[in-house]
């Protein structure tokens, strides 16, 4: 069994990774050592430990222990065989999600489901990393970069904004796949020129030999499916160049994540953008004059190449933030290693009202000084905020299916193929494949929507071509919102479209009938906005909705993975 050393060898201390110096560094004594100079994992086969406890919180100090050599380097090289090593991790009792960690005090907090609790720690097995990319940006510096971004966020809750949330900010190494490629040095290629006489187009084929000898590194994917991929995409890219040997040092003072998604899931994605990649380098350094160099197709393209692949496992730094409310959590997050933000910040209902109201007093002021609308455009505008609420609640509900199906997380979706998760793909999948109903209910929408923008550009002089063109589109936004429903299975979505959907009804039967009084235009006008104000509110409501997310439950991790 191996269990890790963190002590500080003057003092007994626990040494931490200092991003500022790149080196380990004691608190107590300020001893200052290089990563990897200090025995950071003993071997121990039949090991008399003082006990259970001291293993599992990393206290073994490996002089004090005595190893059966024989025994010791059969563990060795076991560990060397199947690329795995033992670790201490951490379970989170609420959601299941798996860290490892060398600092005590921090197990007590879950950085995935914002859950204060004690973690249950056990040894186990994973899978060894390859690479390790340290922390350059220490936790005063993440703390400034995502303060001085959320200076520009007027409607951020008051509670981001504190100082004892900011510092909850967590380092965290999250497991990348990181996918390397060779190709060549010969390649043979097939290039063609066509002439044409006559009726009959003529083609002369050539064979092409190139001398190449190239290295691509693949765009990096999470390799926890604790991490969405949608935020892992978000902090890309990392700086390869500075990847290091994996050593169990660096991760000194800083969780980590354990690996669960295997190298496959991504492949190929990863050999789609490497082939474009070696497409691009190797056209543009040669020069065929008219001969055109033909593309290999997928399946001959890495055999005419040469391409070699190479998946390696690689320690990726970020600064994890999270936010949690009743049963709904929201994350930030930060690169270790360059600074890019990603953050997922609610809306403040009460500051969004205050400030658009203030707002709203300000233009009011400022066009009564300089512009005078008649009844029937005031009505006509109120038509089209209406109509622009509708779209931006029918984006809103679209963003909330991709995040409740994981159509774009990968790694999620390869962990969790249970039977629910089959059942939400499948829906998502008949809503947008549904020939029989929805695809036919829609390209009726659409054709309507477009005889009415016929109507409207080619025949303006018609008066029924606005009313056309304004139904259409009303009801097609309406339809995806159906369609939508039919995944979410939330009923308020309907209650919060009746805003506008009623304003606009009662805004057009209002321009059509062309009343003589005023009075009803100014009635319509004031029921309409606050109408508007009502799905607007809403909209923001579904957008809370959209950057948190249920608390995560990570129960269902299956076998096969590289733990």
């Amino acid at each position: 069994m191996k269990a890790m050393v963190n002590r500080c060898p003057s003092c007994g201390g626990t040494l931490q990774f200092d991003s500022a110096s790149g080196k380990l560094k004691c608190p107590y004594c300020e001893s200052v050592f290089d990563p990897g100079s200090i025995q950071t994992m003993t071997d121990a086969g039949e090991v008399t430990m003082p006990s259970e406890e001291a293993v599992l919180s990393e206290e073994v100090n490996p002089e004090s222990s005595p190893v059966k050599t024989e025994s010791a380097g059969k563990e060795k090289k076991k560990n060397a065989k199947d690329g795995k090593m033992d670790a201490v991790v951490y379970t989170c009792p609420n959601c299941g999600a798996e860290i490892t960690c060398t600092e005590l005090a921090a197990v007590e907090y879950c950085l995935y489901c914002g859950s204060f609790v004690t973690l249950q720690k056990h040894m186990t097995r994973i899978r060894k990393p390859d690479l390790i990319l340290p922390f350059a940006i220490d936790q005063e510096a993440c703390r400034n970069k995502y303060s001085f971004m959320l200076a520009r966020n007027l409607y951020a809750p008051s509670e981001f904004r504190k100082k004892e949330f900011l510092n909850r900010f967590k380092g965290i190494y999250i497991p990348f796949w990181t996918y390397e490629y060779t190709y060549g040095p010969n390649v043979q290629l097939d290039g063609v020129t066509t002439k044409q006489k006559g009726d009959y187009l003529y083609e002369q084929h050539y064979d092409i030999f190139l001398k190449v000898d190239g290295k691509l590194d693949g765009v990096s994917f999470d390799a926890s499916s604790n991490f969405d991929d949608t935020i892992s995409s978000k902090l890309a890219p990392f700086e390869r160049a500075k990847m290091k040997p994996f050593d169990a040092s660096y991760i000194y003072g800083y969780f980590a994540d354990t690996a669960d998604v295997e190298e496959n899931v991504y492949r190929r994605d990863a050999d789609q953008d490497v082939r474009d990649k070696i497409w691009r380098e190797v056209t543009a350094n040669i020069d065929t004059g008219k001969v055109k160099t033909k593309k290999p197709d997928v399946n001959q393209f890495d055999e005419t190449f040469h391409v070699q692949k190479k998946a390696k496992l690689s320690m990726l730094p970020v600064w994890f933030l999270t936010w949690r409310k009743d049963d709904r959590v929201a994350y930030s997050v930060v690169n270790g290693d360059t600074g890019k933000i990603y953050a997922e910040i609610p809306i403040d209902i009460k500051r969004y009202l205050g400030i658009s109201l203030l707002t709203a007093v300000i233009l009011f002021c400022l066009l009564n000084l300089t512009v005078t609308f008649n009844v029937s455009m005031m009505l006509k505008i109120a038509l089209f905020f209406s109509l622009l609420t509708l779209i931006l609640y029918q984006v809103q509900t679209n963003k909330m299916v991709q995040r409740i199906t994981h159509t774009e997380d990968k790694g999620y979706l390869a962990k969790n193929g249970s039977e629910k998760t089959q059942a939400v793909k499948k829906s998502a999948v008949e809503q947008a494949f549904s020939w029989l109903w929805d695809h036919k209910k829609e390209l009726g929408i659409g054709l309507f929507a477009l005889l009415g923008f016929l109507a409207e550009a080619v025949l303006p002089i018609l008066f029924f071509g606005f009313y056309l063109v304004i139904p259409a589109v009303v009801l097609y936004v309406l339809a995806r919102i159906v369609t939508s429903y039919r995944i979410l299975k939330d009923k308020r979505i309907f209650l919060d479209v009746s805003g506008s959907v009623t304003a606009m009804i009662m805004s057009g039967v209002i321009l059509f009938m062309d009343p003589a009084a005023d009075i009803f235009y100014y009635a319509m006008a004031v029921f309409s906005m606050a109408a508007i104000a009502f799905t607007a509110v809403c909209t923001m409501l579904r957008y809370n909705d959209l950057v948190t997310r249920p608390v995560p439950h990570f129960f269902e991790r299956t076998e096969g993975s590289t733990k």
